[in-house]
């Protein structure tokens, strides 16, 4: 057992590239050599990967940077990302489409907040980043590169140079939380990093990665923090050469801006402007709101000084454009109601987003969509199509923004929790939530008295709902599409309740509970 155990030890001292870094071929880094831009493009491209954290579904958890390091069988990447509920594995992907997934880890660090997860497959990809032995100066003398995939869609590269960070405890004042019993001195980029790619490794002029670029989420507002490469070094060299399922990762200590949705947040502002863009496209323009119009005809004439003046007479008429209803609604409109959904989503969901923001976006939202629950006759029926056109034929289209009328209709488990079920109106396809992602529980009995509480979402009710749509998975023997909402609002009834089969939030007896396969062992066996 000794005699094995060595020889695992040493082959993960190989593959991590700790012990050796005598890799042979084009492909491998050089030492003490400047690297030219776009050397520095290439070698970041073949090295630097997406990583993306994937539930038992199959349904991304959330989405950060990882790069290559030792001999190309490990990945080192945000810690933070891969301990979201319910992930089982990760895919990485290259720029040049090269995927592969990771399903154990042989290497967390709670407090550095990175881990190294082990690529599927007998052979390695090719030579990963040499990491740095020695601590980098930090007097903005050493000019360094970030190369991270930005918002979680595109690999981008920053120039900044390194410079003095905060310690441990400085950082967990700052961040809110406990201080770590080991000290710990972190690292700047004075410059730039590349937003939205936590686990970025941070390049010296050779190639070398120095550090490591986490996003963490500060009281007062994002902190970012370059983790010094040789500590992480140094834990790896003395980490116990095992590889782990995800289940057992440890809790970063550090609160993280997790990205879970790829693409860029929006500012406020930017919502803001689109609740604006939907009032003024949404109101009648002929009757600006109100449905009616004044309109003058002629009904004879009369003679004044010997001067042939008409008789008029100015009525109140309804609007013919909106039918009285003072609401427009068409493609173009439903069109900035779709980017509604999406920008708030994404605002709700970045910890590095001030609260009061969030709420502000929220509440923007929440009063919008209490607007679409209060649409009429023509305006309502013109909402209802766009919608039903849009998810019919877009859905899988993700991520995507929708804002529909939609019925609650049951809530199914899935290995990573309970999701609940909405029936969209007119649309055969089915939209499923996971229940702890929606701002309000699903539940039984009646809404609270006003002013006592917010409405409940309970089955067989009516919403008005702004998701974000990221494709479609079988849950429990159906076909819906995994949505985030962005806001609910109780709307306008359509319909009776469903005949209920079974009661919401529970199993059908009739089937057999869900099993997952268990991940091989060390061995392999």
């Amino acid at each position: 057992m000794g005699t094995m155990r060595a020889r695992w030890k040493a082959i993960l001292a190989v593959a991590f590239g700790l012990g050796v870094w005598g890799a042979a071929g084009t492909d491998s880094l050089r030492a003490g050599e400047p690297l030219s831009p776009v050397e520095l493009r290439e070698t970041a491209a073949s090295r630097v990967c997406l990583v993306t954290a994937r539930n038992g579904l199959g349904l991304a958890r959330g989405y950060a940077t990882g790069f290559l390091i030792g001999d190309g069988r490990f990945v080192l990447t945000d810690l933070a990302t891969l301990v979201q509920p319910g992930v089982v594995r990760a895919e990485v992907r290259f720029e040049d489409g090269t995927t592969r997934t990771a399903r154990r880890f042989g290497f967390a660090e709670s407090v550095l907040g990175v881990a190294a997860i082990a690529l599927d497959g007998e052979k390695p990809l090719r030579p990963g980043f040499v990491l740095a032995a020695e601590e980098s100066p930090v007097d903005g003398s050493v000019a360094v590169t970030s190369a991270g995939w930005e918002w979680g869609a595109t690999l981008k590269l920053a120039k900044g140079r390194l410079v003095a960070g905060k310690a441990a405890s400085a950082l967990a004042a700052e961040a809110g939380c406990e201080p770590p019993a080991a000290q710990q001195a972190f690292m700047s980029v004075n410059g730039g990093v590349v937003v939205g790619a936590s686990g970025s490794p941070v390049l010296d002029g050779q190639g070398n990665a120095v550090g490591i670029w986490l996003a963490i989420a500060g009281k007062g507002g994002p902190i970012d923090v370059v983790v010094p490469v040789p500590a992480v070094r140094r834990a790896l060299l003395s980490a116990k050469p095992e590889l782990k399922d995800f289940a057992d990762l440890p809790a970063p200590l550090w609160p993280a801006r997790v990205q879970r949705i790829t693409g860029e947040t929006p500012s406020p502002a930017a919502l803001a402007q689109t609740v604006r863009s939907i009032r003024a496209q949404v109101v009648c323009k002929k009757c600006k709101g109100t449905g009616t119009i004044i309109v003058t005809r002629v009904v004879g004439q009369h003679k004044v000084g010997g001067m042939v003046q008409a008789d008029v007479r100015r009525d109140r008429e309804t609007c013919p454009d909106c039918g009285g209803e003072g609401t427009v609604m068409d493609d173009s409109a439903y069109k900035v109601l779709t980017l509604l959904a999406d920008q708030a989503l994404r605002i709700s969901l970045d910890a590095g987003v001030e609260e009061r923001a969030r709420e502000a976006a929220r509440a923007n939202v929440v009063n919008v969509l209490e607007a679409m629950g209060k649409l009429t006759g023509r305006s309502r029926r013109a909402f209802i199509d766009a919608a039903v056109k849009g998810l019919d034929g877009g859905a899988g289209d993700s991520p995507r923004g929708f804002v529909i009328y939609a019925q609650v209709r049951e809530t199914l488990k899935g290995p990573d929790g309970d999701y609940v079920v909405f029936a969209p109106f007119h649309s055969s396809r089915l939209l499923a939530a996971r229940k702890d992602g929606l701002s309000v529980l699903s539940g039984e009995g009646q809404d609270p008295p006003a002013g006592q509480g917010p409405p409940v979402l309970s089955y067989g009710r009516w919403v008005v709902l702004a998701v974000v749509a990221e494709g479609a998975f079988d849950l429990e023997g159906r076909k819906v599409v995994f949505v985030r909402p962005a806001a609910w609002v109780p709307g306008p009834s359509l319909g009776p309740s469903p005949s209920r089969e079974r009661p919401p939030g529970k199993s059908d007896p009739g089937r057999p509970p869900r099993r997952e396969g268990g991940a091989p062992g060390f061995f392999g066996l």
